[in-house]
């Protein structure tokens, strides 16, 4: 009978030093995650503000320029490139803001969305 105990005790002790393997584990990707979220954050931000603002403003001064005839075709091929592309990365920032929240709440044990609340990334506020 005190073998059952014992590899009762086994099996509980491991059980426990599985719990906190795991348990750091997830405070790890956790904290990683949080930490990868805010960057992207930052990123989306300075793209919002600094980026998307300008090349819009370039693009929209090129198409006046071309069609006052004071520039060519190519030059507004460059300025429409350089606008979408600039949009194209900030939507894909905003992505993997998404997905990198999806992960946090999922490494804090929270559910990965969570209905009335409302999150926008690259406006500075979250609610």
């Amino acid at each position: 009978n005190n073998g059952a105990v014992t590899q009762a005790r086994h099996k509980v002790t491991q059980a426990q030093a599985e719990l906190q393997l795991q348990q750091r584990d997830f405070k790890t990707n956790l904290h990683k995650s949080y930490l990868h979220l805010g960057h992207l954050i930052k990123q989306a931000e300075h793209y919002r503000t600094k980026l998307l603002n300008q090349t819009k403003r370039v693009f929209s001064l090129t198409r006046k320029s071309f069609s006052s005839g004071q520039s060519n075709i190519l030059t507004l091929i460059d300025a429409n490139d350089t606008y979408f592309n600039a949009q194209e990365r900030y939507l894909e920032l905003l992505q993997q803001g998404w997905l990198e929240l999806a992960e946090v709440r999922k490494s804090a044990g929270l559910l990965i969305m969570q209905s009335g609340s409302v999150i926008q990334f690259g406006k500075g506020n979250s609610k």
